[in-house]
């Protein structure tokens, strides 16, 4: 951009003189020298010369470095621990091993059965990175968790290298362009992001496709000028898009079209600028370039437009995307100024009050910190450039200041407070299908790319005035300079060195998994349990169980029942509680017991069994180290009457084969009481004796699943049978009402309906059951407001 800016400012006549083809290479000095018609191999050896040389490979090694220092809780154990906590650092392992698995299966990519068995998932509205789960595939060889923080190191220096690319294409400055790197990859927001979520880990090419689209704005009408401009523009943005998300695209255009507009406005006052923004080269390489994205990201682009243009597509991709959530995602005022959440210096145990209230619910989402070495040398920046060169600061100070301010969300938060000064986010908030960011603190991410430039501009402007002089050696003097400023803004920005405290909220331990590999060498085709698979409140780590369930998917290659992901929808939620087990199983986690006391009991263990029949499951499994000693041994007693002995026990897994006693379920008769949050006790009369009785809190259905059977050779009936249904009831008051009914394809069949008095009394009808199928009949007490309680008892099923 100084070349640009440089070319931008000298006079008309002079610019004119040059031409406008050459106009940029005579006062820029751009990257690419020399006549744009030379020929392939020399231009080759140019592009080659530029790239691998000694100081983008000090560069490199320096950014290595220092990747592996930040990142130490992770590398110092890559094959042991993954980064972050909760759910979502196990989901990123998932991804990457479901990309590859589905490029070797031939299965959709963009929709998975693997978790939230057997409903699955569509994986449009999720956080999967493609491009990353396809750079991982060579290191999965080694293990998914290897692969997985690899795949980190390389998207941080990905990162870096954008940054510096654009940087140094500005400044002309490698030591400038090197800060400016370090800055953007490791400041404080990016490295929460990258610590907790695959698809923020590489955002160097939003850089970089900034980079090519200045390049085409100062650029020459060259044929191969125009053409690589447009090559950058679109391969930047499908690299953008696929190795993050739907939301790193819409950040990069709305970047790109801010710029443009930026530009359009100098347009009202420098004439050169009108030139350039509305030039023919810019629009046939913009155009181009779209073109190329669209041809090489096809494959992806064209699931994403399906989807999202469906019924109920966009309303599925805004989950959780309301002005109330907005707001628990959104930057606070005073975050872009206090150290980070999981800094290790100035917060080593991520828990003190005061960090608390600034970074609020979920701390991830609300670091700004901008670090005071960037954010003094864009000062010093505009102290030394801004008169020279308005319109450059003007323009990188708009960015800065533009997406820091979506990162505020809804509204203003100072600490605690949240005040009633709208910002712009709400305008954003407001365009239907542009705003599928919901959580507003990811925008200064890219706002940061602005503060950066400006900072490698003071950078570079203190060295070339000699402001700052520590050793006469100018070389060496920048030396010093980069490594002082380089050592405290990664003190301030990540906190090293980490304390175990730290650590342990930037990485989660692995589980020993050694019964969920053993199950991928199983030919046959099953699904599989493993509980806890719902948040409890007392859980430390929210979500965890849950992502859990999709790393020991990817392990294992099963299907698994439930899972995690970060836009979920009832139907996946309704196919977790489908099983009575999994909502006992928390409420014993939160100490509300595990209900052994009542006709619950039989109803779960049936509704239980059922289902994970209808869901193929054949291992049921308990993550030991979620259950207190006495909880874990009634689980264990409890699955043990079930289905017998363990199939393992080890440290931290106790699994179970479920397929003998689900097979068994379907060949009887059973009740399925009301799905009903809570029973009371009651205490009834009956012959001279008086009974304790669990009943539901509220009238409801009984349901009663009755596959038909010829008992004398227990052979299933193959034909619809007449078969005659009795039971006993007894109503609370006279004249209670009562209706069976029976499931159809169109909703329910009225079968019967019955008066109940106030004794026990044996009532009994007729219907046609299909054979060897589970049929669902339902006792519904009348609703109306004069009903009392009616029970069931002695329902037999029989042949007429």
């Amino acid at each position: 951009m100084a070349e640009s800016i440089k070319a931008e400012e000298g006079s008309t006549a002079e610019r004119e003189a040059q031409g406008t083809g050459n106009a940029e290479v005579a006062y820029a000095g751009h990257d690419v020298r020399g006549n744009a018609k030379a020929k392939g191999n020399e231009i080759a050896r140019n592009i080659a010369k530029k790239t691998f040389n000694k100081k983008t490979l000090s560069v490199f090694i320096l950014y290595l470095l220092i990747t592996l220092l930040v990142f130490n809780p992770v590398f110092s154990h890559i094959s042991t621990v993954v980064p972050g906590t909760g759910g979502d650092s196990f989901l990123n392992v998932w991804e990457i091993w479901w990309t590859g698995y589905a490029l070797s299966t031939h299965a959709n990519l963009y929709y998975t059965y693997s978790i939230f068995w057997p409903v699955g998932t569509n994986l449009v509205y999720q956080t999967i990175a493609p491009l990353t789960g396809i750079i991982s595939l060579p290191f999965q060889a080694f293990g998914l968790v290897v692969a997985y923080n690899i795949t980190l190191l390389i998207g941080m220096l990905i990162s870096a290298f954008g940054m510096f690319v654009l940087a140094e294409y500005i400044t002309k400055n490698g030591y400038a362009a090197f800060l400016a790197g370090l800055f953007y990859a490791f400041s404080a927001s990016h490295i929460a992001q990258a610590y907790g979520h695959m698809n923020w880990v590489d955002i160097g090419f939003i850089p970089v496709l900034l980079y090519f689209l200045l390049r085409a704005i100062y650029g020459s009408s060259s044929k191969y000028r125009i053409v690589t401009n447009a090559l950058g523009i679109g391969v930047s943005f499908v690299f953008i898009t696929f190795l993050g998300g739907y939301e790193k695209a819409i950040m990069s255009i709305m970047l790109a079209v801010l710029v443009i507009v930026l530009y359009l406005i100098y347009g009202l006052y420098y004439k050169q600028s009108n030139k350039l923004i509305l030039s023919k080269a810019l629009w046939i390489a913009i155009i181009l370039g779209v073109v190329v994205a669209f041809v090489l990201g096809s494959w992806g682009f064209l699931p994403l437009i399906h989807t999202l243009t469906q019924k109920g597509g966009i309303r599925a991709a805004q989950y959780l995307n309301n002005v109330t959530d907005n707001e628990q995602w959104s930057n606070n005022v005073l975050s872009f100024f206090v150290p980070s959440y999981y800094n290790g210096v100035f917060n080593p145990g991520a828990s003190s009050s005061y960090f608390s209230s600034t970074f609020g619910y979920d701390p991830t989402e609300r670091i700004g910190y901008i670090g005071y070495i960037p954010l003094l040398l864009a000062l010093a920046g505009a102290y030394f450039d801004i008169k020279a060169h308005r319109k450059r600061y003007m323009l990188w100070a708009s960015i800065a200041i533009f997406f820091a301010w979506l990162s505020l969300g809804p509204y203003v938060q100072i600490g605690s407070k949240i005040t009633n000064i709208p910002t712009i986010y709400l305008i954003y908030h407001a365009i239907h299908g542009l705003n599928a960011i919901r959580e507003p603190g990811r925008f200064f991410i890219v706002g940061t790319i602005g503060l950066d430039v400006l900072a490698a501009i003071g950078f570079s402007e203190i060295l070339s005035k000699d402001k700052i002089k520590i050793l006469k050696n100018k070389k060496q003097n920048a030396y010093v300079l980069v490594g002082i400023a380089a050592i405290i803004f990664i003190i301030g920005s990540s906190g090293i060195p980490h304390t175990s405290a730290s650590a342990s909220v930037l990485s989660t331990p692995v589980p020993n998994s050694t019964f969920y590999k053993s199950l991928g060498s199983i030919n046959s085709s099953f699904s599989v349990l493993s509980l806890p698979i719902v948040e409890y409140s007392n859980t430390t780590q929210p979500l965890l169980d849950e992502g859990l369930a999709n790393y020991y998917a990817a392990l294992s290659k099963k299907p698994f029942v439930g899972g995690y992901f970060g836009r979920e929808n009832t139907t996946q939620f309704l196919s977790i509680y489908n099983i009575p087990i999994t909502v006992q199983v928390e409420n014993l986690l939160d100490g509300n017991g595990f209900n052994y006391t009542s006709p619950v009991n039989e109803n779960y263990t049936n509704e239980t069994l059922y289902t994970m029949y209808s869901y193929q499951v054949s291992a049921i499994a308990l993550d030991k180290s979620e259950f207190g000693a006495g909880s874990l041994l009634d689980m264990e007693d409890y699955l043990a009457s079930l289905f017998g002995k363990p199939v393992y026990n080890g440290n931290n897994t106790i699994a179970f084969a479920t397929r003998a006693a689900e097979d068994a379920i379907v060949n009887r008769s059973y009740v399925s009481y009301p799905y009903l949050p809570d029973w009371s006790e009651y205490r009834i009369a009956y012959n001279g004796s008086d009974y304790n009785m669990f009943l539901p809190t509220y009238p409801g259905p009984i349901t009663v699943y009755a596959p038909i059977y010829n008992i004398a050779n227990s052979t299933k009936h193959r034909s619809v049978d007449n078969t005659s249904v009795s039971f006993y009831a007894i109503g609370e008051v006279n004249g209670s009402s009562l209706k069976v009914a029976e499931a159809t394809s169109t909703g329910y069949r009225l079968v019967a309906n019955f008066t109940i008095n106030k004794s026990f009394k044996y009532y009994s009808f007729y219907m046609n059951m299909s054979a060897g199928n589970p049929n669902p009949i339902l006792f519904i007490p009348s609703e109306s407001a004069n009903t009392s309680t009616v029970l069931v008892s002695g329902i037999k099923f029989s042949k007429a």
